[in-house]
């Protein structure tokens, strides 16, 4: 409604802008004597005017006066609708006021708003930009420190680097002077080692051939050995036959026979088969009874004397210590020649002692 009544206060106000400012130039276009005229007009009777009309000059003027008359009607018309209208107006124009009042109270709250917030932001911004200062700050300053240390290291390293430069050049010069004296004396060096191959090799032949001489020995030893423990088993095969034989005639003949004397020492049947068992003979009493007479008759019936048993034993023995003496003899080579390569490795020794003496001179 409110906006109806705005839209009405509008075209009136228009209507009258537009019609009398028409009717205001009309008014005064029109001469002061039209304007008697048109009020004698006016204030005449039909008569005159039908007199008049019939005049050309009569009948302009008449016209004119008629539309002078309408257009002053229409504008007395419209000053009483716009003296109605415009209490309506006025308070339409309050009323737009008070509007335009709150909304621009409104809009300066929310503007107001707008800028506490952007106030807030703002300070948050700052404040945050300025933790990020004080840390960057702290950081550079951490750097600052780590960059003057390693200036200092730098430095350091610098001075370092200058002290074994110089060393270095100080060991490859000395380490050219003796690649020169290593050159000059390649020729003796080579000499020397070429008499020192030759010692080598020949060392090797003769431990070769000592390996040889010494594998036959073993082999033949080993032959005789393993001969005799043949012979040693046999002989215990024997006796343990004998043994059973004689303590099976014992209990036959317990009552019949007597037993024997002892008798000691390498002459009696137990130092034998002790001797035949490899085991030592000792000086004590040992009594044999029916065994020794049944071990006697058995070697005796067999061939076997105790000169023989005893050549047999004798020979064992032998065997042994000749292959104890051969080993002692290896050994005594393997040693004299350890002995001559260390002699010649202290030969060695004191030549490159003296050829390092004589480059660092």
């Amino acid at each position: 409604m409110g906006m109806l009544l705005v839209f009405v206060v509008t075209a009136v106000d228009l209507s009258f802008k537009k019609y009398g400012s028409y009717i205001v130039e009309k008014l005064l276009d029109t001469e002061e004597s039209m304007a008697v005229v048109v009020v004698e007009l006016l204030e005449c009777d039909g008569d005159r005017l039908m007199r008049l009309a019939r005049n050309e000059f009569g009948s302009f003027v008449v016209v004119k006066a008629l539309r002078v008359t309408q257009e002053m009607n229409r504008v007395d018309m419209f000053r009483g609708l716009v003296q109605k209208l415009m209490p309506l107006r006025h308070l339409l124009n309050a009323q737009l006021q008070s509007d335009l009042d709150g909304r621009l109270a409104e809009l300066a709250q929310s503007q107001a708003e707008k800028q506490q917030l952007h106030l807030q932001s703002v300070e948050k911004n700052y404040n945050e930009c300025s933790s990020s200062l004080t840390w960057h700050k702290e950081r550079l300053r951490e750097l600052e420190t780590k960059i003057s240390s390693l200036q200092e290291e730098l430095s350091s390293c610098k001075d370092a680097a200058a002290t074994t430069e110089e060393q270095y050049n100080a060991e490859l010069s000395t380490a050219n002077k003796l690649v020169d004296l290593y050159k000059e004396s390649s020729e003796e060096w080579s000499r020397k080692a070429g008499e020192l191959e030759g010692v080598v090799k020949a060392l090797e032949a003769r431990l070769i051939q000592e390996e040889s001489e010494y594998n036959d020995r073993l082999e033949k030893e080993m032959s005789t050995n393993q001969q005799f423990v043949k012979e040693n088993e046999d002989l215990k095969q024997k006796l343990e036959k004998l043994e059973a034989e004689i303590e099976k005639s014992r209990k036959t003949n317990e009552l019949t026979l007597l037993p024997l004397s002892s008798f000691t020492g390498g002459a009696d049947d137990s130092g034998t088969r002790n001797m035949i068992r490899g085991k030592p003979c000792n000086n004590s009493k040992v009594p044999t009874g029916v065994s020794g007479t049944a071990l006697a008759a058995s070697l005796l019936r067999d061939g076997w004397s105790l000169a023989k048993i005893y050549e047999k034993y004798q020979e064992a023995v032998d065997a042994m210590r000749h292959e104890q003496l051969g080993r002692k003899e290896a050994e005594l080579i393997l040693q004299r020649v350890l002995s001559e390569l260390e002699e010649k490795a202290e030969f060695i020794q004191e030549e490159r002692v003296m050829f390092c003496v004589r480059t660092y001179v």
